[in-house]
């Protein structure tokens, strides 16, 4: 592991330094870079896997750490022993930032992020590359010239392109849109953004009203659609970037007697239930429990030798009144129905 590392790193240390004492009266100064390799690996047992999520108390990154653990029990307790670590919000930077520096002194052989900033991570994730434990972004990538091994996400891009346009042709190919945003610094941020402005260009009569910060905010969601609907009472449709922050504009346009369609991304059994009651339109649907699946098992497969793919698309889907109940009946974030 790391640990076994550094100590492979001060054992090759000492024996230089005593070389050179034997040689010169003065020690000098000697350069050791020590590369553990696969089966040296193998020999130092399990991996110290850690999973870190944006917040443990959101059924979300509930989902994710499922997935990370079926991946350390399927691969078993002397290959990988995994620890997961929260911050206290999806916006949490300093919290993420503190959780990732923790698991790095703590001797991670690597480390799943689910970055709250894209860009705020970049000098923690440059100090795992020079120690060379390697990281694996879920959900969120992180910024360049941070390395990662790969990031497992949604496409996020073209899965709520292709959302949008859905919920424009159901609000009958035109009118007025919004979208509940987050900020740009958060990859996934970017991606929603503009698969949604995207969408709204396809459509000569459909036109982009507002893009407010609300997301994951439910109270902020709400206050957000009391304002929009004030200035534009005839608006056909709403994408939230999370179920919270859609949930809580279907509840304003309900409160304001609007007819406007609301699709809301993530589809816990909350969103889903509402898509059976007509409170949303659909729901957005992503797996995260795949994404901690496929996170694990690349960090993995990378001490065993094997090539892994810099980006693996986790899923989406669309999920509307004719499908939902499949879902229902499934189980949030246990990955899409298989018929």
């Amino acid at each position: 592991m790391f640990r076994n590392r550094k100590a492979l790193l001060l054992v090759a240390l000492i024996a230089v330094l005593a070389v050179t004492l034997t040689a010169c009266e003065a020690p000098q100064v000697v350069e050791v870079v020590v590369t553990a390799t696969p089966e040296a690996q193998a020999e130092s047992g399990p991996l110290l896997i850690y999973c870190q999520v944006k917040d443990a108390s959101a059924v979300f990154w509930q989902g994710a750490i499922l997935g990370c653990r079926q991946a350390a029990e399927e691969l078993g307790p002397d290959k990988v022993e995994l620890i997961y670590t929260t911050g206290t919000s999806d916006m949490g930077v300093e919290d993420s930032i503190k959780a990732f520096e923790d698991a790095l002194a703590a001797g991670a052989d690597g480390i799943v992020l689910a970055p709250a900033d894209s860009a705020a991570l970049v000098p923690a994730v440059q100090e795992a590359n020079e120690l060379g434990v390697p990281v694996v972004a879920m959900d969120t990538r992180v910024d360049a010239p941070a390395e990662l091994l790969s990031t497992v996400a949604t496409d996020n891009f073209n899965g709520v392109m292709n959302a949008v346009v859905r919920l424009i042709e159901d609000a009958g190919g035109g009118g007025k849109f919004a979208l509940t945003t987050c900020p740009s610094t958060i990859s996934a941020c970017r991606e929603i953004t503009s698969g949604f402005v995207a969408a709204v260009e396809q459509f000569p009569e459909a036109e982009i009203v507002a893009m407010p910060l609300a997301c994951p905010s439910r109270e902020k969601g709400y206050n957000a659609l009391q304002d929009i609907l004030v200035a534009h009472p005839d608006l056909a449709g709403v994408f939230g970037c999370s179920g919270q922050d859609g949930l809580g504009a279907a509840e304003a346009i309900r409160d304001a007697g609007s007819d406007a369609l609301v699709v809301t991304r993530n589809c816990s059994m909350e969103e889903l239930e509402s898509v059976r009651e007509g409170l949303l339109h659909a729901c957005f649907a992503q797996f995260p429990r795949l994404m901690g699946y496929k996170s694990v098992m690349a960090i993995y497969e990378h001490y065993q030798g094997m090539a892994v793919e810099t980006y693996t698309d986790s899923g989406s889907d669309y999920v509307a009144q004719d499908r939902v109940q499949s879902y229902i009946d499934l189980g949030e974030w246990m990955g899409p129905p298989t018929e």
